[in-house]
């Protein structure tokens, strides 16, 4: 079985080619597309707020990601620093 995670957040054209690779590696597996969807148990806690939101993982710094901290700006939330390692990795250029 392959999973392909994050079709939600992607091209479609890449999740297809990741598909296409994946029979091509092995006609018979099963694909299962999951989605990856960010939630807060108590979303009034960032509600209008100011956040400092500090990504922290490879698809924000060359996963080609923009989107890593939408789960706090979809609650009006003022964000002060989306990426704080994709800022670094750039400077480290």
């Amino acid at each position: 079985m392959v999973i392909v995670n994050k079709v939600n957040v992607t091209d479609p054209n890449k999740v297809d080619e990741v598909i296409r690779v994946a029979h091509g590696l092995n006609p018979n597996s099963k694909i299962l597309c999951m989605k990856s969807e960010v939630f807060l148990d108590e979303p009034e806690f960032v509600r209008g707020k100011r956040v400092l939101v500090i990504e922290d993982g490879p698809t924000m710094t060359h996963g080609e990601l923009m989107k890593g901290a939408f789960i706090s700006k979809s609650l009006g939330a003022i964000l002060l620093i989306l990426s704080l390692m994709l800022r670094l990795s750039q400077e480290s250029i």
